[in-house]
């Protein structure tokens, strides 16, 4: 009977060490990560933004969200509109956890767009004058996933 118990001791704390090191790699990744490339096509057909745009659909359709400063850290206070392009579908929606493409259209900085608020965790990255649909599951899923964006390499 002791040695079952011991047995069972052992194997609750193996079970312990596993858990706190899944949770530690789990807390882990919500730091700055690496970003997916999904630069697929030339942006320069959007209608939406000076600098980016978020769209609600994926190949820049539906409603559109543009931010006023190269930078946001948090997009859960955004709100889709419908730009009168390319539908009106998800207009009045916010825009975190909701947009499913975006545009860059600067000529000299990357677009980031990460999963977490304050431009953490494993993100999709467009470079500059281009557009692409966000990635869909594994490590950097983004579609319907997105809470900040951020420029950066600009030169």
């Amino acid at each position: 009977m002791k040695y079952t118990n011991r047995r069972s001791l052992a194997a609750m704390a193996t079970a312990a060490l596993t858990m706190s090191g899944t949770i530690g790699l789990t807390a882990g990744s919500a730091q700055a990560g690496d970003a997916w490339n999904i630069s697929e096509w030339d942006s320069w057909g959007q209608p939406c933004g000076t600098y980016l745009c978020l769209y609600y659909y994926p190949g820049l359709w539906g409603a559109s969200w543009r931010p006023a400063h190269y930078n946001d850290k948090d997009l859960s206070g955004n709100k889709f509109y419908d730009s009168g392009y390319f539908g009106s579908d998800g207009a009045g929606l916010i825009v975190e956890d909701n947009a499913a493409s975006a545009g860059n259209r600067t000529t000299n900085c990357w677009l980031y767009i990460w999963p977490y608020r304050n431009m953490m965790g494993y993100g999709n990255r467009l470079a500059p004058r281009h557009a692409g649909d966000f990635t869909e599951g594994g490590l950097y899923h983004l579609r319907n996933n997105a809470s900040s964006v951020q420029m950066l390499e600009c030169k």
